[in-house]
């Protein structure tokens, strides 16, 4: 859970899970100090928050109101890996760019794309060159690579909240107000294609549609044992407490199986997942990345991912001191 969050001006919503307080400077917020026809005053300044129903897609009220002021303050990277995403790359940071978030900044991780979109990032950044930041790989190429380098330089950034997901608008900027406000109430919010209220690109085909369910439903499922849905899922925001739990050089899958182990290990490691249907779009341009090789790469490495992390549980986390003795 993320607690205190900073509202800005000195201002903090203290998120405790078991009395719900908020506190205010009475001047600056007079009338968010007390309302006491709706909620009984604890201390002065002090008022408490009714329990959270659950999450589904939009808080509810003050709460909701409250949390998602906080959580729009912090300090937020989205990690956005590229290949090949020349066509694609401008517009969503433009997107991204657009929405209403104060600390939001745009982390691009670009695999020695051969299409000059490692030159279009630079030339992002160079315009808003404190809200864009490029991070250009040399090591082996792949997925979960390039996401391992970007979470492990958005921690380094100061990064509250991490954000990760497609640059090929498979993903679109316009879930991040829910994934985001999500967070209040969980270490990880996922946005899932297979909770109610989740749809697939009608451009699909049946046999793709019937791949990807199987994968999410059945096989992943019946070997982790995984609750979460959507196990495949690339599109997720995490809290900073996350994905410094997670020890990260243990993470070895390197293509779209990476998600799957990320989802294993936050499972076995104790975190709260909580998943907001989206429209899972189709890219808009180019093409899939996903290939036979890496199908099959997704179907052998399930095994070892359960072989080499069924050991983990909650007290395996990683705590901040010892990342810091590490540095």
């Amino acid at each position: 859970m993320i607690r205190p969050l900073p509202l800005g001006g000195g201002a903090k919503l203290y998120y405790i899970p078991a009395s719900r307080f908020v506190k205010f400077p009475a001047a600056k917020w007079p009338l968010l100090s007390w309302q006491p026809h709706r909620f009984p005053l604890r201390r002065p300044g002090i008022f408490a928050l009714p329990p959270p129903a659950r999450y589904n897609a939009s808080l509810p009220g003050v709460r909701g109101f409250l949390c998602t002021l906080a959580l729009f303050h912090m300090n937020t990277v989205v990690v956005l890996p590229t290949y090949n995403e020349a066509d694609n790359l401008a517009a969503i940071v433009g997107e991204l760019l657009a929405l209403d978030f104060t600390e939001l900044r745009i982390l691009i991780v670009d695999d020695r794309s051969p299409d000059g979109t490692g030159e279009l990032a630079d030339a992002l950044a160079s315009r808003n060159p404190e809200r864009v930041f490029v991070l250009h790989r040399q090591g082996p190429r792949g997925l979960g690579r390039s996401y391992l380098d970007g979470f492990r330089q958005a921690l380094a950034m100061g990064a509250e909240i991490i954000v990760q997901m497609d640059a090929d608008f498979s993903h679109s900027p316009s879930y991040l107000p829910a994934l985001i406000s999500a967070l209040a109430d969980a270490d990880v919010a996922v946005g899932s294609r297979y909770v109610r209220g989740g749809t697939l690109d009608e451009h699909w085909s049946w046999w793709r549609r019937l791949l990807s369910w199987w994968a999410n439903a059945i096989y992943t499922r019946m070997i982790l044992g995984l609750r979460v849905h959507d196990g495949t899922a690339g599109f997720k925001a995490w809290s900073r407490g996350a994905l410094e739990g997670i020890d990260l050089d243990a993470i070895s899958s390197n293509g779209y199986v990476f998600q799957v182990e990320m989802a294993y290990v936050s499972e076995r490691l104790g975190y709260r997942i909580v998943e907001i249907p989206i429209h899972f779009e189709d890219r808009r341009i180019g093409r899939s990345k996903m290939s036979v090789p890496v199908k099959l790469e997704a179907a052998y490495r399930t095994f070892e991912i359960r072989l080499r992390h069924r050991h983990l549980r909650p007290h395996h986390r990683r705590h901040p001191s010892i990342l810091h003795s590490e540095v």
